[in-house]
């Protein structure tokens, strides 16, 4: 297995160009078998303008729910812990996964810049 990412653009609104990476994960098939086979499972999604935003509990924050989504999907799929452990250093190296504090942003929205 391993995580395959997507650029999807969202529906623009005014000038920007928005656009959410989504973390897919792939059984190692090739493409003609995959796009027959429903063996791709979308393990979640973050728009990029968050990645790269200045305020970084903003940013935390949410790479946190993207992280919750992904811990949830990765828990339904009921995989082997070491299989699941490559999956998710697959994951964390194209976006980290934050501290524990994360969630805080949410109550305190006290913004902290680079």
């Amino acid at each position: 297995m391993h995580v395959k990412w997507e650029r999807v653009g969202i529906e623009p609104a005014g000038f920007h160009n928005k656009a959410r990476l989504v973390a897919i994960l792939n059984d190692g098939l090739d493409k003609a078998v995959i796009s027959l086979d429903t063996s791709v499972t979308e393990l979640g999604s973050i728009e990029e303008r968050f990645l790269t935003a200045r305020v970084k509990t903003m940013r935390e924050f949410h790479k946190g729910l993207f992280w919750a989504t992904v811990d949830k999907k990765l828990n339904q799929l009921c995989i082997d812990s070491d299989v699941r452990q490559e999956i998710e250093a697959e994951i964390a190296e194209k976006i980290s996964r934050p501290n524990e504090q994360w969630a805080l942003w949410g109550v305190t929205c006290v913004p902290r810049y680079d």
